[in-house]
């Protein structure tokens, strides 16, 4: 069998940074982001996260796991990079300088999508956990310069708010990829 070609990112990077849910969504989550492409997966701690766990905590490799089994399924030529659980501002704290920044925000006034402008070297998107992100979690994204969007009118469950902003960002990085 002969080794698989090598090929580079030309595109910028999406990273989903998900509040973590419940392992069984956590699961699927990581697998249909994988399949979607994105290139990382950051686990992220906020004050409605229900699972507590550690960066070596066995769940990871499971993740790891998963992400192999989801490359090899969808073709994809890169496995997400898994980090965290990390608390919100130091998961912030991690994103370039140079990223578009996002959160899906349920129940406000969030804007639309930006066309994601080809300065960016990056792109990193929070998703909430179930019953939302506190204020005080929102305005720390504010602070961080986050722009809230909308992911629609529907109140979606966790699984499938990162499902539809992954595609939405994916859309957007790749419309404007030369080739």
């Amino acid at each position: 069998m002969e080794p698989a070609e090598r090929v580079e990112r030309t595109a910028p990077a999406l990273t989903l940074a998900v509040c973590v849910p419940k392992a069984s969504k956590l699961e699927l989550i990581v697998r249909m982001a994988t399949e979607l492409g994105v290139a990382g997966v950051q686990l992220v701690q906020s004050e409605r996260a229900v699972p507590k766990f550690g960066s070596e905590a066995p769940k990871l490799e499971r993740l790891r796991r998963i992400t192999l089994e989801a490359c090899a399924q969808s073709e994809q030529a890169y496995a997400p990079e898994l980090s965290g659980p990390l608390p919100l501002a130091a998961a912030l704290a991690c994103w370039p300088a140079d990223a578009c920044k996002l959160a899906c925000v349920e129940r406000s006034h969030a804007g639309a999508w930006p066309a994601l402008a080809a300065v960016c070297q990056a792109v990193c998107v929070v998703i909430g956990p179930e019953g939302g992100l506190t204020a005080a979690e929102q305005l720390l994204l504010t602070q961080a310069g986050v722009q809230s969007v909308s992911l629609g009118d529907a109140i979606l469950r966790v699984e499938t708010a990162c499902v539809v902003a992954c595609a939405l960002a994916l859309e957007r990085i790749r419309a404007r990829a030369p080739g």
